[in-house]
């Protein structure tokens, strides 16, 4: 029998990192522009009352600014809050549990193909860096994060790629890969 390892491709780190800070900042931004678009509107309602109250002190242009800065406050947020959605649709993946449960399925003996082979589980595209010195092996790439049913279930998308020693060898008989271990 085959010994077969499990390493992890951990070059999506930085990425990962950098994400984390560029959505931080995002929703820093946003909370600074909130607080302004708040004190701009009250400013605004404190310069209309004034003058519903028959304030003759209150000018045009302290009303035109007070407007004109609701207005802007109110473009800037949208900006924010579209930039800070953006920030939290572009995180990084890191979350690799269901690559982990198919690489454990493909080389134990639940797997009719049982790929007796050392595995790499990663997030990011396979790099031909890691694959050469590897080879023969199993690249389990996890595309997004695993998600939590209300009913025990982890679902999740993975990419499975054996690299042969060769490009003449063939592959393992297929087996059913399509549906994992289920695991509650």
């Amino acid at each position: 029998m085959t010994s077969t390892t499990t390493t992890y491709d951990l070059s999506h780190l930085e990425g990962v990192e950098a994400s984390r800070k560029a959505l931080a900042d995002a929703r820093a931004t946003l909370e600074t522009i909130e607080h302004g678009k708040a004190a701009a509107t009250e400013r605004l309602s404190n310069v209309k009352s004034k003058l519903r109250r028959v304030d003759t002190t209150v000018t045009a242009t302290q009303l035109r600014n007070a407007t004109d800065d609701v207005t802007r406050y109110d473009l800037l947020h949208g900006g924010a809050a579209t930039a800070a959605r953006g920030a939290e649709n572009a995180l990084v993946n890191e979350d690799t549990s269901i690559a982990d449960a198919m690489v454990s399925y493909l080389q134990g003996d639940s797997h009719p193909a049982k790929f007796p082979v050392s595995a790499v589980v990663g997030v990011n595209d396979p790099t031909a860096d890691l694959i050469n010195p590897l080879r023969p092996m199993l690249y389990v790439q996890q595309v997004k994060p695993a998600k939590s049913s209300g009913n025990g279930y982890v679902t999740g998308e993975c990419l499975v790629s054996f690299y042969p020693r060769t490009t003449l060898e063939k592959a393992p008989e297929k087996g059913r890969l399509a549906r994992g271990p289920r695991t509650p």
